[in-house]
């Protein structure tokens, strides 16, 4: 590449939009102890990501290794104020511009190493081409790592620590050194990765999650009363249109399937769009993220509610990016919602393609005011967080269900657990080794399986009594959607349908027991005071791709007393050890029937088919009721039959399946109440004798 890829200069004169607001004080206290440690963590560059432990990315690192497989992190760095510490890392053609902007960075910052899997240890180059960039081509290595880092979602809570420092709570740094910290990240990012080189331009979703987290965040310090210098205002804003430029040209979308990736794309460039002055191709982005935001509700979520990815963490994903990208359309100044009305779609040269202007508006219910999103838009995003409010545990938390890579849109309110070093190390194997905190230190450990915060969220849009008591009080997400779309509720499609019955839930209230079906998703939860049941059985997902499914038809997850029993193992690792993906979505890791070499679905071998699996179980069910669940696939050649005789405080469960092969029956038993991507192996802590349950099968 002989010219450089920064983007020039723009107009001194811009200035980005402005959405979020102020967070009130009392908002913020009951918080402050995990602000507080966490923003320590960040300010000395530890993160804990995917498994990692609170580690500190810097140059020359020491990592630990994943499974046994290490690698050599590089050489430590002595970085200079003019950056020529850069020579021999940027490419020729990048590296004046690299230089010019590390010379706006304090001069006692040390640089973090954004190219880094931290884990293993191995470093990706960072004068690649993104589209050369390797990735699942070494045991033990994960691109996931660098990924996760560079999303930044990290920086949001720099402006709570800011706020309480400013406003005198005790715990805290001077106020200054936040958001002077959230310029030198910024800009050490914008140095060491110009556009379109290196591992983290490598995934447009990631540029899309990255760019909101750096808006919302910017915003969110101005609403706070942070002032930024000039030449910081002037890379920044020139950093926002680069990655707008690279998600626009760069979109994951493919006429076959598109699904959490794409619709992070479409959000990351409609916050792109929604902040930058208006021009002609600012104008055509909003239309375009606009119109296909409304088309990948539609085509990604079932009419239930349910994302269609069978995950029901990639639900949390999904939702959250719909959730936020809604509020920020109902924000949009005049001037944005004239641009929607008179753009020029010859502009847009990707597919899919932009419809001619103007967007479609539709009457606002209650107001005279207008918007694109027609009423089945907002149905489907209530449903969004009834979804999440019925699959929830007694503890709060939700079940895992297929994938679970912990991955977020956004982490204004993260919910952390305070342990001791030596306590979480004794129930993860992964931080088997771990050093770099002393045992009695105190371990802020991130609870990734507790999904109130997206109801929360939504509910901010919605202003319901049943999703506020759900998410509680301390969840302060909620407020920050109501004020980011100044107030506007969206009336409940409960209030619209005069002739309404509850379209999930079934069954008389006085057994005590409450069914809630979501078809779409293959999923059934019953409920009473003392029973938490729900069993998968249903399509794998993707349009029948089963990317991020698991081979869990007839599986169950089981809650007494509001205590977890039987879990679902979760996920552990993607590409960096594919027979351990494979593992970890196979019948035998499932509360299920499993035969010996036979699996309900198969999956191509090698990395293609670590994200896809054929649907042969076509699971069904043939009875269902408050008292009696009965289902079935045909994933091994023969009907795999299992009926639940449920009751309010027991279950017994009967298998059938006529094959002559060994069969088995696991059951997971809960340990944590959280199994996901970054807890690895976990040990049993429970035995079912402890709880008064009924588990029989047969097979024959």
């Amino acid at each position: 590449m002989k010219l450089p890829t920064f983007a020039k200069a723009l107009s001194s004169r811009d200035k980005l939009g402005s959405f979020f607001k102020c967070v009130l004080l009392e908002v913020l206290l009951p918080h402050k102890d995990w602000i507080s440690a966490v923003t320590e963590h960040y300010l000395a560059h530890r993160f804990d990501l995917l498994g990692s432990g609170w580690m500190q990315v810097r140059h020359g690192m020491k990592c630990r290794g994943v499974e046994g497989y290490a690698y050599d992190a590089g050489r430590e760095v002595v970085p200079d104020i003019d950056g020529n510490w850069l020579e021999g890392r940027i490419n020729r053609a990048n590296i004046t511009e690299s230089k010019r902007i590390w010379r706006f960075i304090d001069r006692d910052y040390s640089p973090m190493n954004w190219h880094l899997d931290f884990k293993s240890g191995y470093l990706w180059p960072e004068d690649t081409w993104f589209q050369d960039i390797p990735y699942g081509h070494e045991p033990g290595v994960d691109i996931k790592v660098p990924w996760e880092l560079a999303r930044m979602q990290h920086l949001a809570p720099l402006v709570w620590a800011y706020s309480l420092s400013k406003n005198g709570a005790e715990g805290f740094r001077q106020h200054d050194i936040y958001c002077r910290e959230f310029c030198n990240q910024i800009l050490d990012f914008i140095a060491t990765n110009p556009p379109r080189f290196g591992v983290n331009w490598r995934c447009t979703m990631d540029v899309g999650i990255r760019v909101s987290n750096w808006l919302i965040t910017y915003d969110l310090f101005k609403a706070h009363g942070a002032e930024f210098d000039g030449e910081f205002d002037s890379v920044f804003l020139k950093s926002i249109y680069e990655h707008g430029l690279h998600i626009v040209n760069n979109l994951e979308w493919y006429s076959q399937l598109h699904g959490n990736h794409y619709l992070a794309n479409i959000v990351g460039l409609l916050f792109v769009a929604a902040y930058l002055p208006c021009t002609s191709e600012i104008d055509v982005w909003l239309a375009f993220a606009v119109q296909e935001l409304i088309n990948e509700v539609e085509y990604q979520f079932t009419n239930d509610g349910a994302n269609f990815e069978a995950s029901t963490s990639y639900h949390r994903l999904a939702a959250e990016m719909v959730a936020y990208g809604t509020a920020l359309v109902m924000a949009l100044p005049p001037e944005k919602l004239r641009a929607l009305k008179d753009y020029d779609y010859r502009l847009h040269r990707s597919v899919p393609k932009l419809r001619p202007a103007p967007t479609p508006l539709y009457p606002f219910q209650g107001s005279e005011e207008k918007t694109p999103f027609p009423v089945g838009y907002f149905e489907r995003l209530e449903k969004m967080a009834e979804f999440t409010m019925h699959i929830t545990r007694p503890d709060g938390h939700a079940p895992q269900i297929g994938d679970n890579d912990s991955g977020r849109f956004l982490k204004l309110q993260p919910v952390y657990q305070s342990m001791t070093v030596a306590e979480v190390k004794a129930f993860y194997d992964n931080l088997n080794g771990y050093t770099a905190l002393p045992d009695d230190a105190i371990y802020w450990r991130e609870d990734h399986t507790d999904h109130r915060h997206l109801v929360a969220a939504i509910n901010g849009l919605f202003q319901q009594c049943t999703f506020a008591n759900f998410a509680g009080s301390e969840c302060f997400e909620y407020t920050i959607v109501k004020s980011l779309c100044n107030g506007k509720t969206i009336p409940s499609y409960h209030c619209q349908k005069t002739d309404f019955e509850w379209p999930i839930w079934n069954g008389n209230s006085n057994d005590g027991i409450r069914l809630y079906r979501y078809p779409g998703f293959g999923l059934y939860i019953y409920k009473s005071k003392f029973l938490y049941l729900v069993v998968r059985c249903g399509h794998i997902g993707q349009n029948g791709n089963g990317g991020h499914a698991h081979n869990d038809q007839l599986s169950i997850e089981l809650a007494l007393n509001g205590v977890p029993i039987i879990v679902d193992p979760g996920t552990y690792l993607y590409t960096p050890l594919p027979e351990r993906r494979n593992l970890f979505r196979s019948t035998a890791m499932h509360n299920t029937l499993s035969v010996s070499g036979k699996e309900q679905n198969t999956w191509h071998e090698g990395r293609t088919g670590l994200f896809r699996m054929l649907d042969q179980a076509k699971a069904k069910v043939v009875e269902i009721n408050t008292r009696k669940f009965l289902g079935e696939h045909c994933g091994f050649g023969s009907v795999h039959r299992r009926l639940l005789d449920i009751h309010e405080r027991y279950v017994r469960g009967f298998d059938e399946c006529n094959l002559s092969e060994k069969k088995n029956y696991c059951i997971p038993y809960c340990t944590w109440g959280k199994n996901s991507y970054d807890t690895e192996r976990q040990q049993s802590r429970f035995k079912l004798w402890q709880v008064e349950s009924k588990v029989v099968c047969r097979s024959g």
